[in-house]
């Protein structure tokens, strides 16, 4: 199975991480170099970039446009591809969970990860019982399975309206979504609260920089927008559906 991973060429320390990883666990990296903000194209001033719930940041545009070069190979590729950014940590666990994986049906997009927030999530897989039916997330594009169908729909979507990556992920209509559970990977810097400890230091690119203004009355009714979307989804945990946090299957292993 070939890994498709998102690093900045100056980040060589979590390369070096993820190459020990992917031998650990079995599989092949082909790396992405990131896109950094320089190259952002069109600037990330250009009104292309403001059709989200608020202004992106010229690095959380950036981070979207090497998503978007992932997506793009799983279609070239014509297979089902993992997706990891270069703080992805993977449970041992993972290789097994990975190798059933891209052999279950009626999945175009499924998440390793967890990230300390509830998500909902339906019934287990009828091939694979560590996966569920993924209704609402709100965070994680860090570790990922993701097929040409899939892949497709992201791109569709991210043209439309360019967003976070993680939101792509979320809010992409018709994508049959899937959560790993227990949870496979988590990014490091959750290491702590799940009561692990962090394989090498990270710091996010992110959140170093400070958030954008909320945008005027368009980005508020797009908002708005999302919020009844999400109260629609939330019916469903009057039906069947869980709200809750996956667990990492850390929590089972023992790490």
């Amino acid at each position: 199975m070939k890994a498709l991973l998102i690093n900045l060429d100056r980040e060589i320390t979590r390369l070096a991480f993820q190459k020990t990883q992917a031998e650990r666990l079995g599989y092949e990296i082909e790396r992405i170099a990131a896109v950094t903000v320089d190259a952002i194209a069109p600037p990330a001033d250009d009104q292309r970039w403001a059709r989200w719930q608020r202004p992106l940041r010229g690095v959380e545009i950036a981070t979207l446009m090497s998503h978007r070069i992932a997506w793009e190979r799983v279609v070239a590729e014509g297979c089902a591809m993992l997706v990891l950014e270069d703080d992805a940590w993977l449970m041992n666990s993972a290789a097994a969970f990975l190798a059933q994986l891209q052999a279950a049906s009626n999945v175009e997009f499924a998440t390793l990860e967890t990230r300390g927030r509830r998500k909902i999530v339906g019934k287990r897989h009828a091939d694979l019982p560590g996966l569920r039916r993924l209704y609402l997330d709100r965070s994680g594009a860090a570790a990922y399975m993701l097929w040409p169908d899939g892949a497709r729909k992201l791109l569709a979507r991210a043209d439309a309206v360019p967003a976070l990556a993680d939101a792509v992920l979320v809010e992409t209509a018709g994508l049959k979504r899937w959560q790993a559970d227990p949870a496979q990977a988590i990014q490091i810097d959750m290491a702590q609260r799940y009561e692990l400890s962090a394989p090498i230091p990270v710091a996010s690119a992110i959140s170093s920089v400070a958030r954008p203004s909320r945008g005027g009355w368009r980005f508020r009714v797009r908002r708005i927008y999302r919020q009844v979307v999400m109260g629609l989804i939330g019916l469903r945990t009057l039906f069947g559906a869980q709200r809750r946090e996956v667990q990492p299957a850390s929590k089972q292993e023992g790490r």
